[in-house]
């Protein structure tokens, strides 16, 4: 599949399911976001908007606002779930 697109302003709704037998996150922003996250001192999420946790067999649903053009990453910072490639970009196009 292409990269993904949003249009800047976009509030986009994420529904992530989790088929795995391990837990799971979802963590969309920017980078400093992720550097916060890729330190491991975040157990949990839901709260926040980009942010959310799924554990096993379950399902998590999060939204996040596009505010402006440029990249966004989106990543499960869990233990090595980053280097096994658990992270994409979502690029947001002007309106």
């Amino acid at each position: 599949t292409g990269p993904l697109q949003v249009v800047a302003g976009t509030e986009v709704r994420f529904v992530v399911g989790n088929g795995d037998p391990i837990g799971h996150e979802l963590i969309v922003g920017p980078p400093e976001v992720h550097a916060r996250h890729a330190s491991g001192t975040h157990a949990a999420h839901g709260a926040v908007p980009g942010e959310v946790s799924v554990a096993p067999g379950a399902e998590g649903v999060t939204t996040f606002v596009f505010d402006a053009p440029g990249t966004v990453e989106y990543a499960c910072h869990l233990a090595g779930h980053y280097d096994y490639g658990m992270h994409g970009e979502i690029e947001v196009v002007p309106a």
